[in-house]
C-alpha cells in the first residue's frame, strides 16, 4: 500500500469511527453492527459480487474519482442507512442478486427486480432514501426513521 493510501485510509477510519461507519442518527461513533456482522449481512443479501463492490466503494473510492474528477467518497451516513435497510428487506427468491452502485454524489444505490420482473431502486443519500417502483411508477423519499417501513413495503 502506498503511503498516501495509508494516510487516506487513516483519515477515513478516523472520520468514520472505530467500527467503520456512523449511525445515521448522527450519534458520533455509534454503530448498529460490528465488522463481522456487517460483512455477513452484505454477503447474505448481496452475494459475493455485491459484497465485493460495496467493499471496493468503501475502501478504494476517495473524493475526486470518476471521469471528471468530481465523484465524492461514500457517505458514512448513507452507508449506515443502506445496512439498516439490508438487514430488514427481504428480496424475492430469484436468480439475480441485487446490484449496488456508488453515485457521483457519494450515495449508494441498490437495485433489484421484484416478483413481476420490474425494477426496484433505492438510493441511500446523506439524510434520506429515495425509491422508485417501476411496476407502479411510484417514487418517493423517506427519512431514515422510516427505513424499516420502506423495507417492509419493498420486501417480496
Amino acid at each position: 500500500m502506498m503511503f498516501t493510501e495509508q494516510i487516506s485510509n487513516q483519515r477515513l477510519q478516523s472520520a468514520m469511527g472505530s467500527c467503520g461507519f456512523l449511525n445515521p442518527t448522527m450519534t458520533p461513533h455509534t454503530s448498529m453492527l460490528d465488522q463481522p456482522e456487517m460483512e455477513d449481512v452484505l454477503l447474505q443479501k448481496l452475494g459475493v459480487r455485491g459484497w465485493g463492490r460495496t467493499h471496493y466503494f468503501r475502501n478504494v473510492f476517495q473524493s475526486g474519482w470518476g471521469e471528471h474528477g468530481n465523484g465524492k467518497s461514500l457517505s458514512p451516513r448513507a452507508f449506515e442507512a443502506f445496512l439498516r435497510f439490508l438487514q430488514a428487506v427481504q428480496f424475492p427468491a430469484m436468480d439475480k442478486e441485487p446490484s449496488v452502485f456508488l453515485t457521483d454524489q457519494g450515495t449508494i444505490e441498490l437495485c433489484w427486480e421484484d416478483t413481476r420482473g420490474a425494477s426496484v431502486q433505492v438510493e441511500f443519500r446523506r439524510n434520506d432514501a429515495e425509491y422508485f417502483l417501476e411496476h407502479s411508477g411510484e417514487e418517493g423519499t423517506m427519512d431514515y426513521r422510516s427505513l424499516l417501513a420502506l423495507a417492509q413495503k419493498l420486501s417480496a
